[in-house]
């Protein structure tokens, strides 16, 4: 992060030190062995509404840019930001659902909703993530019955340009 401040929050100093590693208390401070070997915390804090780090602990990983963020990147920066950062570079690296399983969840939520501007890119990621055509016609033709035909024959025009240009 470039517009960020360190802040040591090392627990060396103070009252409770040896209390809060759980060794009990002790009018000894400086003999705490986790502090000797162990490096002081250290917290970026954020400038300019930016994602907080806490150690190493959270790797943001931005997606590359698409086209379409591109064309309105000057319109809406932080919602390209928000987009790259937090909903790709960290809602979707989260471990309790896979890239596959999201891309399903997101395709469906697109194609309910009737996005079909966002469903063009999204079933591509899906095809990357591992979802199969198969997967992508049975999907649209089972949301036909809950979010309707109308959308269903949307989407699935969408996926026919799709599935037709990864194909050439």
């Amino acid at each position: 992060m470039s517009d960020t401040y360190a802040l040591d929050v090392s627990l060396r100093q103070g009252n409770g030190h040896r209390s809060a590693h759980g060794l009990g208390s002790s009018r000894d401070r400086h003999a705490c062995v986790l502090c000797e070997l162990a490096p002081p915390l250290q917290f970026a804090l954020p400038v300019a509404s930016q994602l907080i780090q806490v150690g190493m602990s959270m790797t943001v990983k931005p997606t590359p840019p698409s086209a379409n963020r591109e064309k309105v990147r000057a319109t809406v920066p932080k919602l390209i930001d928000l987009t790259e950062h937090v909903l790709f570079g960290d809602v979707w690296e989260r471990p309790a659902l896979s890239k596959r399983d999201r891309s399903l969840i997101t395709c469906a939520a697109l194609v309910a909703l009737n996005r079909t501007e966002q469903l063009k890119g999204h079933l591509e990621r899906a095809l990357n993530n591992g979802v199969t055509a198969d997967e992508i016609s049975e999907l649209i033709t089972h949301l036909a019955f809950y979010g309707g035909w109308p959308v269903a024959m949307s989407a699935a025009m969408v996926a026919k340009d799709v599935l037709a240009q990864r194909k050439a």
